[in-house]
């Protein structure tokens, strides 16, 4: 186990230092989603009709304007996966993604305000789609 990393109460994951808020890029986001054991939370704040488009793989989808009304339930689902799931090794709890970045910015801004360590991913699902097809050829 990292250093950086502390387990907290009912087996909560606490990165040690301040809550934050950063950017993730999708290159750095692929290679921690290609590790199955990897405790990190990806958020998709998008509203459901643009989840037919593309979605990432286990995310989970709570719209930004519920995001609010469901911290109990993203708070339950960090737990699960501090039981289940090695600590991510960057420290960070959670991921947040829409289509372009500007409403997982205001989520992860939210978020981090909650305690939370959280990177936005940098250019949201467009950014993810290009490169997953420049990853294909």
């Amino acid at each position: 186990m990292r250093s950086d990393i502390v387990y907290s109460g009912r087996g909560q994951r606490t990165a040690v230092g301040p809550p934050c808020s950063v950017k993730i890029s999708v290159e750095d986001l692929a290679g921690l989603l290609d590790r199955p054991d990897t405790g990190l939370l990806v958020l998709d704040v998008r509203e459901p009709a643009e989840l037919e488009l593309c979605m990432l793989p286990g995310a989970v989808n709570v719209p930004l304007g519920e995001l609010h009304l469901r911290l109990e339930e993203i708070t339950i689902k960090l737990e699960e996966l501090a039981r289940i799931a090695e600590p991510c090794e960057n420290g960070l709890h959670m991921v947040t993604v829409c289509a372009s970045g500007n409403r997982s910015a205001t989520a992860a801004e939210l978020l981090s305000r909650q305690g939370w360590r959280v990177a936005d991913l940098d250019g949201g699902m467009n950014a993810w789609q290009s490169f997953q097809c420049a990853r294909r050829d």
